[in-house]
């Protein structure tokens, strides 16, 4: 469900009304913003008197359950390993000095459940459709995998 939000004193307006006052309003806000050499920040100025923040669109998105645990999830959490080469050699203090760091380009990106580790998605794209509520491609393998066979 879409609401808005000032960026500024955080009102909030959910009404249908609003929302569509506000968009059909950016444009015009826009330019208003460019007149005065600056860059609009939101759909429209915020109502809110002495305010001078901007209304943002902002989305709520229902928790989503784990698909492993069944855990209502309001975030995941992100583990990222990287592979890295590195020259090591003997300095003339007798001490190692790295040399030459590359990115080995192994690194893993892993989003998962931070109840139970479950892994849920492997990249951002993955892990933002999960949490807007549309099911990730690596749960569903997942999801799959742990059905019985029928027969």
């Amino acid at each position: 469900m879409e609401y808005l939000k000032c960026d500024r004193c955080g009102v909030e307006y959910r009404d249908q009304g609003s929302i569509d006052m506000a968009k059909n309003g950016k444009e015009a806000w826009e330019k208003t913003c460019e007149k005065d050499g600056v860059e609009a920040r939101g759909l429209f100025p915020c109502p809110a008197i002495p305010c001078t923040g901007e209304m943002i669109l902002c989305i709520d998105y229902e928790d989503q359950p784990c698909p492993h645990c069944g855990a209502t999830l309001e975030f995941l959490t992100l583990e990222e390993n990287r592979f890295i080469s590195v020259a090591v050699m003997l300095g003339i203090r007798g001490k190692l000095e790295y040399n030459d760091v590359r990115d080995a380009d192994m690194s893993t990106t892993e989003y998962r459940c931070p109840k139970c580790d479950f892994l849920i998605a492997t990249d951002e794209e993955e892990a933002i459709r999960f949490l807007r509520s549309e099911a990730p491609k690596e749960a569903e393998v997942e999801q799959e995998k742990e059905k019985p066979e029928e027969g």
